[in-house]
């Protein structure tokens, strides 16, 4: 994703995870960014663009989550109209309906997509899968697109999942009634470049 800047914007590229319990919108500084946005196709993004903003964000295949990437300002148009001056900030998100009646036992593979950079401004589309064991508490997948395949590992706790595999972090969300659903995030080194990266996926 690539966003031209203005004047009143100082340049940062440091990728930042943002968690949320809505579908439709995050907040980046003082800036609401709108994340939620009709007509994307089943198995796609949908990529909208201002002068201040870059936001892509998943498809409505999902019923209790939503992934995606923002790429943009910290403050409001106004703001930045007024001279606040305003950080170029890349974030990835998950968000969505917290699962509250967790599987304990059994196991599951969920599917989905997801979006991947190593180089902070632009990101690939590709696919998750995940193998996840309620009983054992565990959780191990992959992320792949152009670029790479990143595999992750993690343990789950409640409704929550984080762990880390050869370097690269994860965290994240089931979502959805019986953990339907899971999303999250994740950033490290691999192969000796940097990643980050967010997906999401369904039983």
């Amino acid at each position: 994703m690539h966003l031209t800047a203005g004047s009143n914007q100082a340049h940062t590229a440091h990728a930042q995870a943002y968690n949320s319990n809505t579908l439709n919108e995050i907040q980046v500084g003082s800036r609401t960014v709108t994340v939620k946005y009709p007509g994307i196709s089943a198995g796609t993004f949908g990529t909208f663009n201002t002068r201040n903003q870059n936001v892509t964000s998943s498809d409505g295949s999902l019923s209790y989550s939503r992934f995606g990437a923002y790429f943009g300002a910290d403050k409001t148009d106004a703001e930045i109209a007024n001279g606040s001056r305003s950080t170029q900030t890349n974030k990835v998100f998950s968000m969505g309906q917290v699962t509250t009646n967790m599987p304990t036992t059994g196991t599951a593979v969920y599917n989905g997509l997801s979006l991947g950079s190593s180089t902070g401004n632009t990101y690939d589309r590709g696919t998750s899968r995940f193998n996840v064991n309620f009983g054992a508490k565990t959780i191990s997948g992959a992320v792949t697109n152009a670029a790479y395949s990143i595999d992750l590992r993690g343990t789950i706790s409640g409704a929550s999942f984080s762990g880390a595999h050869n370097g690269v972090n994860m965290s994240g969300n089931f979502y959805g009634p019986n953990a339907a659903e899971l999303g999250g995030v994740y950033n490290g080194t691999s192969n000796g470049r940097s990643v980050v990266g967010s997906f999401g996926a369904k039983r």
